[in-house]
């Protein structure tokens, strides 16, 4: 069974031996890869997804925000709604201040092994 300690909500995908593991439940943080492991050594890849927020950051997205307040206030003719709509939208956006938010494997990731025995279930005469 592995167990890993926290993805920060975002999904996870888990390859062993180069094969892609079943979907990986990040509410129960952890995942059965028995079927994916053979005797000697294996591999283990853990691939975190980032979250939507951060990658618009990282593509610098976010400074369009200075365009779109531009044309909401009237100062370019890009923006076509009423004033009643861009003020609504001013208001909305204003409180817009993005930040980095967490992502990645924090904490540890656990390999727990487990034995598989086959159950005798005496039978009643």
């Amino acid at each position: 069974m592995l167990q890993i300690a926290n993805t920060c909500g975002n999904s996870a995908s888990v390859y062993v031996n180069d094969l892609k593991a079943d979907a990986y439940d990040f509410n129960r943080r952890e995942l059965d890869i028995s079927n994916f492991l053979r005797p000697g050594s294996n591999t283990l890849r853990i691939e975190v997804a980032s979250t939507l927020n951060n990658r618009l950051m990282a593509r610098n997205y976010h400074s369009a925000m200075g365009q779109i307040f531009a044309a909401l206030a009237g100062e370019t003719n890009d923006f076509t709604g009423t004033e009643a709509d861009a003020a609504g939208l001013i208001q909305m956006l204003s409180g817009i201040a993005p930040a980095i938010q967490a992502y990645g494997l924090i904490g540890n990731v656990v390999l727990k092994t487990y034995t598989v025995k086959p159950v005798v279930i005496p039978t009643t005469k």
